[in-house]
C-alpha cells in the first residue's frame, strides 16, 4: 500500500530562484586555476621542471581569467533574470581566481612589475571597467527595447 504522506514529494520543484549554472561554473574554475597554480608551487622539488612549472602558471592563469569572466557574467545575468540567484557561488569563484592570478604573479616575478607600476595599471584598469560598464549599460538598453 502507498505511503498517504509520499504524494506531495513527486514535485520537489521550487517556486524560488534557481542557481545560475555560470556561478557555479564560476566556482569551479576558480578551483581549478587554484589546484593547478598549487600543483606549479608543488614542483619544487627533487623533480623540479621550470618549463612545467611555467606552462602550470600559464594555465593556471587561463582558467583564473575564465573564472572571473564566468563570474562577471553571473552577475549581470542575475540582474537580467530575477529568477536566477548566484548565491555566494559567483563571488566565491572570483575570489578563488583572484588568488590564484596573485600566486601566479608572485611565481612568475610579475607582482614586482605590478608593484612597481601600479599607477599605470590602475588607470588602465579604469578605462577597461568604464569600457566594461558602457558595454553592460548598452545590452541593458537594448534588451529594454526589444
Amino acid at each position: 500500500m502507498p505511503d498517504s504522506g509520499a504524494h506531495g514529494l513527486g514535485n520537489l520543484r521550487s517556486d524560488g530562484p534557481t542557481l545560475s549554472t555560470t556561478a557555479l561554473r564560476s566556482t569551479k574554475a576558480g578551483l581549478v586555476a587554484l589546484c593547478i597554480v598549487s600543483f606549479a608551487l608543488a614542483t619544487f622539488g627533487p623533480w623540479f621542471n621550470l618549463l612545467l612549472a611555467y606552462g602550470l602558471v600559464v594555465a593556471s592563469t587561463a582558467v583564473a581569467v575564465a573564472g572571473i569572466w564566468w563570474a562577471d557574467r553571473a552577475a549581470h545575468q542575475t540582474h537580467r533574470d530575477r529568477t536566477l540567484t548566484n548565491g555566494i557561488y559567483a563571488r566565491s569563484g572570483a575570489a578563488l581566481s583572484v588568488a590564484t592570478l596573485l600566486l601566479s604573479m608572485y611565481y612568475t616575478g610579475l607582482l614586482v612589475l605590478f608593484l612597481v607600476f601600479w599607477p599605470v595599471l590602475f588607470v588602465v584598469l579604469l578605462i577597461v571597467w568604464a569600457l566594461h560598464r558602457s558595454l553592460v549599460d548598452a545590452e541593458t538598453t537594448s534588451e529594454v527595447r526589444a
